[in-house]
Order: structure tokens, then C-alpha cells, then sequence
């Protein structure tokens, strides 16, 4: 099985459901993670969740249906992405 340890993924709708699980199982596997969502308090209980794996977490406030938002959203997580080292 190939290793995702030190890997970047960027995560929508991370605050809670599958894509809160899927951020959770990621770190667990020593992936840098980029979270973006609607709600700025829910993605900062689950950055808050995910120190403990020790690994680089950035979030991100985004209306996947708006694309201005969108945009925005993705260039932060892009400068993320560059700097994660992945």
C-alpha cells in the first residue's frame, strides 16, 4: 500500500459528517490537510481535533455554490499547498 504520510489533501465540508471523518482519517495517516467550509467555528473544533496528529492544518470560510468564494478559497489553500511541502 502506498504511504500518504507528508502528502497534502484539500477537504470540503470538513465541520462534521463524512467530510469531518475523512479529515480525521487522513491526518491519522500523516496528511497535511487544507479544510474549507461555511462555518469558520466548526472548522476550527475539527483543526482543534486534528493536533493531535501532528500534522500542518490550514482552513478556510466557502459557499462551494458561490464561485467569488470559491475562488478566494482556493488560493489560500493553494499558497497552503505550496508551503506544506507537498
Amino acid at each position: 500500500m502506498i504511504s500518504l504520510n507528508g502528502k497534502t489533501a484539500i477537504v470540503t465540508g470538513p465541520g462534521r459528517g463524512i467530510g469531518r471523518a475523512t479529515a480525521i482519517s487522513l491526518a491519522k495517516e500523516g496528511v497535511h490537510l487544507g479544510l474549507f467550509g461555511i462555518n469558520m467555528s466548526n472548522l476550527k473544533k475539527v483543526a482543534a481535533e486534528l493536533a493531535q496528529f501532528e500534522v500542518t492544518v490550514s482552513i478556510a470560510s466557502a459557499d462551494v455554490t458561490d464561485l467569488e468564494s470559491r475562488i478566494k478559497c482556493q488560493i489560500s489553500l493553494s499558497i497552503f499547498s505550496l508551503y506544506s511541502g507537498s
